[in-house]
């Protein structure tokens, strides 16, 4: 509707719209937009009145930690809260990894390894957690952050880590996350109308394409992966890529020689 696709073009859905509207993985960029915003604005108050940056950082932790412990970690509707929470731990991250004492390579990749292993747990069974218990899981990322930082790069987990096709898969991962839906939408709707596939709601009230045959279903699920990472490589290098080059690097791109 008119208020979906306005929140949409002002990167207000984040906090205005009620559910996740026709463009739902957009709801990350506007919650980021203003939490950026914010940040700015925070750091020209701090500076201005000599407020120490642990002050700054602690008040939007405090309130997305309170908003984030009553709604969990789940809901896109907190989703700028959820953002406020993350982004200024991280900020913590990052001022503590700028005054460690500790060294590149201080630290064992299996150390780093057993960091990534365990965060990858606590995602994946995250969803037995209480609501409060959820305040740990971007602490749980910021610690993993600092401890890679520290890690020994030319042990066998880091340099496995550090593979082209890792750090590619990595680079164009925005990429990945901004198709995906779009993606599955064409594909969902090919498969129902031009195979007749049928569709049918799962236990958690969403439509879902009901194959009959699982190994069909995994199928479409690896040709979709390999499908979406092509395509993002795609739209890495024809659009992302031009946008963080900026303007400049364009024109001296199109400039004759």
């Amino acid at each position: 509707d008119a208020c979906s696709f306005l929140y949409n073009l002002l990167l207000l859905q984040s906090v205005f719209a009620e559910t996740l509207t026709w463009n739902f993985p957009s709801w990350s960029i506007s919650a980021e937009f203003l939490t950026y915003a914010l940040f700015a604005l925070l750091i020209l108050v701090a500076g201005r009145l000599r407020i120490p940056r642990a002050v700054i950082y602690a008040l939007p932790i405090v309130l997305g930690g309170l908003v984030v412990a009553r709604e969990g970690m789940g809901s896109t509707e907190i989703g700028l809260f959820r953002c406020l929470l993350s982004f200024f731990i991280g900020c913590c991250a990052f001022e503590i990894e700028q005054r460690s004492t500790l060294s590149e390579g201080a630290i064992p990749g299996t150390i780093a390894l057993a960091a990534i292993a365990g965060v990858v747990l606590a995602v994946i069974w995250s969803d037995a957690l209480p609501r409060p218990a959820m305040l740990v899981m971007p602490l749980l990322f910021a610690a993993m952050i600092l401890v890679t930082n520290a890690a020994d790069p030319n042990s066998h987990p880091m340099r496995a880590l550090a593979h082209p096709w890792l750090v590619h898969l990595g680079t164009i991962s925005y990429s990945i996350y901004m198709i995906h839906a779009a993606l599955w939408w064409v594909l969902k709707t090919g498969l129902r109308f031009g195979a007749g596939v049928p569709i049918v709601t799962d236990d958690a009230g969403k439509t879902v394409l009901g194959f009959t045959d699982p190994w069909i279903a995994t199928g479409v699920q690896l040709t979709a992966l390999v499908l979406l990472v092509a395509l993002a490589h795609m739209t890495y290098r024809l659009i992302e890529r031009r946008f963080l080059s900026g303007p400049s690097t364009a024109a001296r791109r199109r400039a004759p020689r």
